[in-house]
């Protein structure tokens, strides 16, 4: 089962249900969130210790981004 919360640092809820379940997916928006805000949400959770199991970058747009032009190349040398 999954359970969405709101956003880490805009109210608690997010650190007590991770108090309270058995791992965490972190789920970050590319281009939208500020470095200091992701680090300031990790150690919030972090006071509750978590079972981290990833993060999840989302609404990132693989062509304006290099890792398309990395998977552009490992199509090219895994059809070769």
């Amino acid at each position: 089962m999954l359970i969405d919360t709101p956003p880490v640092t805009s109210v608690t809820d997010a650190v007590i249900v991770a108090s309270l379940v058995d791992s965490v997916l972190f789920v970050i928006k590319h281009d939208a969130v500020d470095k200091r805000l992701v680090r300031n949400s990790l150690a919030a959770l972090t006071k509750v210790n978590p079972a981290i199991a990833g993060a999840i970058l989302n609404d990132l747009n693989m062509r304006k981004s290099g890792y398309y032009r990395y998977r552009s190349y490992y199509r090219y040398y895994r059809n070769s």
